[in-house]
């Protein structure tokens, strides 16, 4: 998403550019990731995920999160809560892209919809150096000892 990064990472090919998602693109992701063909309300739900969709700024990362969070809701009111969410009228931050605004804004939506001790987790992991590699399982046995996970 960073072109500078890629050519940082990576000086002697050129960067390949993707394309920004469509709007369907990104509704056949969060339905896959809802589990959208086997719901019974999906006539209800079927408008407001569309209009979900494309909220998330053409990015896959975004449709995906959305989705896994929309999963867990079963009524046509939380996908509406979700739509009509605040933070996705909160101004970008300065220097931020408006296409970083969308997926920074799916992801704390995410968050904000976690059970409190998956918070936690997450929460956890500010702890490590940004760059820092993070073994799975060591850190899994973190959140055990100190309480998270049981």
């Amino acid at each position: 998403r960073d072109e500078a990064i890629a050519r940082e990472i990576c000086h002697s090919v050129e960067p390949y550019k993707l394309e920004i998602l469509t709007n369907e693109m990104c509704w056949t992701i969060i339905k896959e990731k809802t589990g959208f063909k086997d719901r019974v309300n999906k006539k209800q739900l079927k408008h407001i995920g569309r209009e979900i969709a494309t909220k998330c700024g053409g990015v896959a990362l975004a449709a995906q999160s959305l989705g896994y969070m929309l999963n867990n809701m079963k009524h046509s009111d939380e996908w509406e809560s979700v739509r009509d969410s605040y933070i996705w009228n909160l101004s970008t931050s300065e220097g931020s892209s408006s296409g970083n605004h969308e997926v920074l804004a799916s992801l704390l939506l995410s968050y904000s919809h976690m059970p409190d001790w998956l918070k936690l987790c997450f929460s956890y992991c500010a702890v490590f150096p940004k760059g820092h590699l993070i073994v799975k399982y060591d850190l899994i046995h973190q959140w055990i000892a100190i309480g998270f996970l049981e």
